[in-house]
């Protein structure tokens, strides 16, 4: 398919924009939530704002190159302690990745059909996107690998000897940069340097003076690092050490073994079946959609044959046999950890793996003639493709319950509830767990505390945010005991850590606030319990269950409360048990000072909502506690309240 420049620029613009739409178009909500090593990035970064010091490797959280991080740092001067921040680097990277893809192709192919094929998988295909959209180093990996290409390639291209060695002198410069990257960019940075050797030996003159000067801007860039690396190198291989395969293997043969197995892995990521970390990609969907895959085949049987018939004919091999070999290379990173395939690891082989699509893409409609059929199918295939990526993205992966767990939404969503206009007591073990917390919160916003210090007191009008599995909710509530307050408690978000078998709830929150008037009363359940208020919310899919009351009795945990949904024929719908407070409450008297709020949630399908019943038991004989002057009807000792009393919509 032949195309103009002009055509071309144009096409390159419109796919270019509608990459960017992709990745920046909710960034800071989708995916929501901030995985610890996004904000690690946050954290170096407030780091460097604070002390000035510009490190060249980041040692924390298992050892970083520095290049995102001081980008980061930019961001975060812009948009302050914020996801959008953390993440705005990554969108910026992955949409200029999709212009120097074009350049990097069109420099090695010299055909404008194939490197706008390239543009158009670097942004449409969903690892692209994915990666664009969240704060991890790999992102920077396929963009240094596109312009290195370019550069590179273009310097032996140049007609006079002065642009030759300023463009071989770039690219070397690249090639060094690459090692501030990612950690698979070390394979890279490698592969790069025995090529400009063998060139240099076995070149041209011309050659020779290019891979010179490259040779030279590489050493000059890689110096630093190369320095900390001889100097470090227990902690700059860290991370690779950690996530090797051959730590874990107990004989050689067994090491073999997995590596082949991880080999057809990585192999079977292009076109069966993808990672399946859900941090990374949409869980086992693979590299391409079905057209993509199809192009990816075409195009590696294409470069296979172009090999074969290269090397028969003149006992040489050229760009096909470059691109295929590069692909192997890169892959070697995550063939030779744990997790294969593993998108990140692997991001070296997204450029080459594009490159090898377009080729196919180009090839499968080769066989058309009219000029107008061309160009409309190219379009339908890449619209199918850009359409598919996006409905995945947006409506399969980003925003389902799975995709949150794994980009610890739970923490997001306790440092959304934080009020600024709020005193906040923090748990210290929250604060100190979670790297997404210190970024997002600023530490002089909250006073923290733990387990063992002493709690003479909580502001009124204050927030209390307790992880609820150390008896720290206990400790909190007995200092409230006699203060005449409301003390309203709100579940926490389910979080599961990667090394956890089920969830659990991360915090508990309690607002502390100005007392009711508990002279008010709708219901008494004989001396125990005192009912102050109860308002039952219907929301389009759920019901909001809010009572507040007051304890007579030390015993709290002798008592559960009971919440019965009924429909027209007497059926119960659905129900809850609980003791109040959620057993937080320890055994003490209470008197008649503080109050709790409690707020319980029904989902349900069934429009024949009925009546709700509420009530007192006794955990032990199960026997319901009378009610004494209730204002609302009562039925076999429960508070009826028929849904005409229900308030509709928004809580009032």
């Amino acid at each position: 398919m032949n195309i103009s420049k002009r055509e071309s620029l144009f096409w390159l613009s419109v796919i270019t924009i509608l990459g960017a739409a992709l990745r920046f178009y909710a960034l800071g909500e989708l995916p929501y939530g901030l995985y610890q090593d996004e904000a690690w990035h946050g954290l170096d970064a407030l780091r460097v704002v604070e002390t000035g010091q510009l490190d060249l490797f980041f040692t924390a959280n298992n050892g970083r190159e520095p290049l995102y991080i001081y980008l980061v740092t930019a961001a975060v001067g812009v948009f302050g302690r914020t996801v959008f921040a953390i993440r705005l680097p990554a969108a910026i990277i992955g949409t200029l990745t999709i212009p120097a893809s074009y350049l990097a192709s069109y420099a090695l192919l010299q055909k404008r059909s194939i490197a706008l094929f390239t543009a158009a998988f670097t942004a449409f295909t969903f690892w692209g996107i994915a990666l664009s959209r969240v704060a991890f180093r790999a992102v920077t990996l396929p963009l240094i690998m596109a312009l290195i290409a370019f550069f590179l390639i273009s310097s032996f291209q140049k007609e006079t000897t002065i642009q030759q060695i300023c463009w071989g002198f770039l690219a070397g410069c690249l090639i060094g940069a690459s090692l501030y990257t990612y950690t698979a960019a070390q394979l890279l940075y490698v592969t790069a340097v025995v090529t400009l050797f063998g060139l240099l030996i076995f070149g041209s003159s011309k050659i020779r003076i290019i891979t010179t000067a490259a040779c030279l801007g590489c050493l000059v860039v890689s110096s630093p690092m190369l320095s900390y690396m001889l100097q470090n190198g227990d902690v700059y291989f860290q991370r690779g050490g950690q996530v090797a395969i051959w730590g874990n293997q107990s004989s050689f043969l067994q090491l073999i073994g997995i590596v082949l197995q991880h080999v057809g892995k990585a192999a079977n990521m292009f076109i069966w079946s993808g990672d399946h970390i859900a941090r990374h990609n949409l869980p086992m969907r693979p590299v391409f959609d079905p057209v993509g895959s199809v192009a990816f085949v075409i195009g590696t049987l294409a470069l296979g044959k172009q090999i074969f018939r290269r090397y028969r004919q003149q006992k040489q091999i050229d760009y096909a046999f470059g691109i295929l070999l590069i692909t192997s290379i890169m892959a070697i990173p995550t063939v030779l950890a744990e997790d294969t395939p593993h998108f990140l690891r692997g991001s070296g082989v997204f450029l080459p793996a594009m490159f090898i699509a377009a080729i196919g893409l180009d090839k499968s409609i080769g066989f058309l003639r009219n000029p107008v059929v061309t160009r409309t199918f190219a379009t339908v295939l890449v619209v199918t493709i850009a359409a598919r990526s996006a409905t995945d993205y947006f409506f399969h992966y980003a925003d389902t319950a799975h995709t949150r767990v794994f980009f610890q939404n739970a923490v997001r969503e306790l440092t959304d509830r934080i009020d600024q206009n709020q005193s906040t007591y923090l748990e210290d073990r929250l604060w100190r767990d979670f790297a997404s917390i210190q970024f997002l919160v600023d530490e002089e916003s909250v006073t923290t505390f733990t387990t063992q210090e002493s709690i003479n007191s909580f502001d009124v009008d204050s927030q209390i945010l307790v992880y609820p599995h150390n008896g720290t909710q206990n400790k909190v509530l007995a200092t409230l005991a006699h203060s005449e307050v409301e003390i309203v408690r709100h579940n926490g978000v389910e979080y599961q850590g990667d090394l956890d078998t089920e969830g659990y709830p991360l915090f508990t929150e309690y607002l502390v606030l100005p007392d009711l008037d508990n002279g008010l009363s709708i219901a008494a359940f004989e001396d125990k319990i005192t009912l102050h208020t109860l308002t039952i919310t219907q929301l389009e899919t759920k019901l909001e269950i809010e009572f507040n009351y007051s304890l007579q009795t030390p015993n709290v945990s002798q008592y559960v409360f009971f919440v019965h949904l009924l429909d027209s024929a007497g059926n119960l719908i659905a129900q809850k048990d609980q003791l109040p407070f959620a057993g937080d409450l320890p055994e003490k008297e209470w008197g008649q000072t503080a109050s709790f709020t409690e707020i319980y949630n029904f989902k349900y399908a069934s429009e024949d909502l009925t009546e709700l019943r509420f009530g007192v038991y006794q955990i032990d004989s199960g026997k319901r506690l009378a009610i004494i002057d209730s204002t609302y009807p009562t039925l076999e000792n429960s508070i009826v309240m028929p849904n005409m009393t229900w308030t509709i919509g928004n809580k009032k």
